[in-house]
């Protein structure tokens, strides 16, 4: 299968480039740079210069993809327009692939984060806090004033990947562990308890 990676030189996403590599995929990075070009060949991927700026380029790379993986995110809005303004731009790449997907049958796998749930200490009005690690099974939250930094991002993405498969998108949201251990994973923030 051909799949497209964007944030393929991420901590998730230069594993996921290996993995499917590793398992005889044919994988196409999103690279914005000379440097990310060079990583994401350096772990076998093609290179597909380009930015997530670009709906339309990012539209027509979906397109002549078999299925997305998409881990990436614009961390360059927030010091311009804070988590509001990456969560805007969250949810218009979500629609772009949601357009260039629809009717093909071709997954959307977008990654969301382990602690989208209420698991980080606190809940909003009318919620239950979870006094456990979320799991795929844990809804999403609603998106709004109540939830803040990027527990809100998150939520406005997932909504908007469940409203995708709702209409039959073939949108996958993966809730990442920001602790999980690679193999390659040198900054590790939990320690491994074995390998």
């Amino acid at each position: 299968m051909h799949v497209l990676v964007t944030g393929g030189t991420g901590h998730i996403g230069s594993y996921i480039i290996s993995e499917l590599v590793a398992a005889g995929h044919e994988v196409t990075g999103l690279a914005r740079s000379d440097k990310s070009a060079a990583v994401v060949s350096t772990l076998g991927a093609k290179v597909r210069r380009g930015d997530i700026s670009d709906l339309d380029g990012l539209k027509a790379a979906a397109a002549a993809s078999g299925g997305v993986i998409h881990v990436a995110h614009r961390q360059d809005l927030l010091p311009v327009g804070g988590i509001d303004a990456v969560a805007a731009a969250e949810v218009q790449v979500m629609l772009a692939y949601g357009e260039a997907l629809a009717g093909t049958g071709k997954p959307l796998v977008v990654s969301g984060s382990i602690g989208s749930p209420m698991n980080l200490g606190w809940a909003p009005p009318g919620a239950q806090l979870l006094d456990r690690p979320a799991t795929e099974e844990d809804p999403a939250l609603p998106a709004g004033d109540a939830h803040r930094g990027s527990l809100r991002v998150r939520n406005v993405v997932e909504l908007t990947v469940i409203g995708l498969a709702a209409r039959g998108g073939g949108a996958v949201l993966d809730r990442a562990d920001p602790h999980y251990r690679a193999q390659h994973d040198r900054q590790c923030r939990v320690p491994p308890t074995a390998d």
